[in-house]
């Protein structure tokens, strides 16, 4: 059972590289399945205030993500990351 909660008043998900600009509404409906990707986000896991997380990305359990950070690859589990890009500060025992 995934268990994550997110105690957080600003959570950002971005997609950088849209191709829907310059469509037509209703083609851009139909095209979010093929731009859009998963967030995965694992148990344990604690997500600070105003943190950006990019598309495709995967948080390992245990994880924790700093006040503001700007996450744009993989979290690897039991890991505290922070900054902009995001960059792992210490291990989580």
């Amino acid at each position: 059972m995934l268990r994550c909660v997110v105690q957080t008043p600003r959570l950002w998900f971005f997609h950088l590289q849209s191709t829907i600009h310059g469509m037509r509404v209703a083609d851009r409906c139909r095209s979010l399945a093929e731009w859009a990707a998963t967030v995965c986000v694992g148990n344990n896991v604690f997500i600070g205030s105003n943190v950006k997380l990019m598309k495709g990305i995967t948080i390992g359990d245990g994880a924790v993500v700093a006040n503001g950070t700007l996450v744009v690859s993989d979290v690897p589990a039991n890991t505290v990351v922070g900054g902009v890009p995001a960059k792992v500060i210490r291990a989580v025992e």
